[in-house]
């Protein structure tokens, strides 16, 4: 059944790291021959946790009919010699993505359901499957790649592809560091500004200040010292 056109449910999906192309109905060798003459692709070779989250990511997007909506895809990988190999010839590395062996076949298919983290699982390469075509934007290795879970990754990588998303986040701190030094600086003129009137509104004798100047008097002083130098009390 290959055929130069595109089915009822294919779909294609600009991602950020590359194009995915959603297709329905073929075994593993008419899947990735498909792919390679009406995608100009192949099938979704995933080395990295950061292409695995694009193509994910990208699944994610497809509206959800129930009718054109599968579970199991074929991807980019097959086991020659007893070794898991990419299409491209690039080795699978166990360690980000491991393949569920306990089924016989020798064609590796990713199993995803909507917001979970992808399965991939070993099936026979004659079944009739949905499939994935990817056409990568770069061969690049990612610094995503060191991310290690799907939950941390997708947060780590829907980050990196919108500055947008980054920009609010930026722009609120700094909001609000102003926002407390704005704070700060009126709480401290207002106190200011509260204790400058609580010693205008104080009483002469609550104010030593004040008290002192009312109470001076020259008088007092020139009586005092009368008293003090005996030559004014004596008798001429």
């Amino acid at each position: 059944n290959m055929s130069n056109k595109h089915d009822g449910c294919y779909k294609s999906i600009n991602g950020r790291l590359g194009k995915l192309h959603y297709h329905r109905g073929q075994n593993f060798t008419d899947a990735q021959k498909h792919c390679e003459r009406v995608d100009n692709s192949q099938l979704a070779v995933m080395k990295d946790n950061a292409t695995i989250y694009d193509v994910v990511a990208s699944l994610e997007s497809y509206p959800e009919n129930r009718k054109c909506i599968e579970r199991d895809f074929w991807i980019g990988l097959h086991k020659e010699n007893d070794k898991y190999k990419w299409l491209d010839g690039g080795v699978w590395d166990q360690t980000i993505t491991p393949v569920d062996n306990s089924y016989p076949g020798n064609c590796v298919q990713l199993y995803w359901v909507r917001g979970m983290k992808p399965r991939w699982s070993q099936e026979n390469c004659s079944s009739l499957s949905a499939f994935l075509c990817y056409t990568s934007l770069t061969d690049e290795p990612l610094s995503t790649t060191t991310v290690t879970t799907f939950s941390t990754l997708r947060k780590s990588t829907a980050t990196a592809a919108s500055p947008q998303s980054v920009s609010p986040v930026l722009i609120g701190a700094i909001a609000g560091g102003v926002f407390a030094l704005l704070l700060a600086l009126i709480l401290v003129m207002y106190f200011c500004r509260k204790r400058k009137q609580r010693n205008q509104n104080l009483s002469p004798a609550q104010n030593p200040e004040v008290n002192m100047s009312l109470n001076f008097n020259p008088m007092y002083e020139e009586s005092a010292q009368e008293k003090i130098n005996p030559i004014y009390n004596m008798d001429i």
